[in-house]
């Protein structure tokens, strides 16, 4: 009684108040585990919503969620502003995941995505590289995208294709130009969005080692001398003598007989 008149009054802690704060409990409705905390750390089956089994293996993530299964409590969180602004208090975001009431099984549909004529690690030493994919859904989804990116764990991604046909045979998506893509480790991975705001996504890891193209050398134009002709002598033409004019004799005088 002591203890519940601390933490009523709020005193400061002592020996004869050695808490501030009590919980009480009915005697058939103890405490849960630390394993229900409020956060709960879950693994999920990112297409049906529902935990990951061994029968739901394929696309698996772990995330955070709201350990709250109560139906009213999850309306009042979801519906009131009130429950809303206690969620965002806890540092929860919009939209909120709930811990999934139930394991995902074999009777949960799920789709199939697979790389067709790749396998994981394989070395590519060719360019383009043409990629063939098996997509196949059993329900309504919005689209799919397959995408790339440098390493084993990209930062960024750089899409290659966006479509949406899916098929019961491998498909061809697009020829990969690998010029520009520096050698090493890429992954490549293929992203399925449904109409439930859930996905699957199918990785794969490379090793990019294509040659590098050697640029065909520029022929060097050689230049031509110009020839310079040097010019002969001139001959310096001979002097012709100047002959003296030809006198023409006048006639003499005929005398009168």
């Amino acid at each position: 009684m002591g203890m519940i008149w601390c933490a009523i009054s709020g005193t400061e802690p002592s020996e004869f108040c050695p808490l501030q704060r009590n919980e009480i409990f009915a005697y058939d409705q103890p405490p849960l585990p630390k394993e229900e905390d409020l956060w709960k750390k879950v693994r999920i089956d990112t297409w049906t919503g529902l935990l990951a089994s061994s029968a739901c293996a394929d696309f698996v993530e772990e995330k955070f969620a709201l350990n709250v299964t109560d139906k009213s409590a999850v309306r009042w969180i979801l519906e009131t502003s009130e429950g809303q602004r206690w969620a965002e208090q806890m540092g929860f975001q919009q939209p909120i995941f709930f811990t999934p009431e139930r394991e995902c099984t074999v009777n949960d549909q799920r789709p199939l995505i697979l790389f067709a004529g790749l396998s994981e690690n394989q070395t590519i030493t060719r360019s383009p590289l043409e990629i063939y994919a098996l997509i196949k859904v059993p329900e309504a989804y919005e689209d799919y995208r397959l995408e790339y990116g440098i390493g084993d764990e990209p930062a960024e991604w750089k899409e290659l294709y966006r479509g949406g046909p899916q098929s019961d045979q491998p498909q061809f998506l697009t020829d990969w130009d690998l010029s520009e893509v520096p050698q090493g480790r890429v992954t490549l991975r293929i992203v399925l969005n449904s109409r439930r705001d859930t996905y699957a996504i199918r990785t794969i890891h490379l090793n990019i080692q294509v040659p590098t193209s050697t640029p065909t050398p520029t022929p060097t134009v050689t230049v031509t001398p110009t020839v310079t002709v040097t010019p002969t002598s001139t001959l310096t033409p001979s002097v012709t003598p100047t002959l003296p004019p030809t006198v023409t004799p006048t006639p003499s005088e005929t005398p009168t007989p």
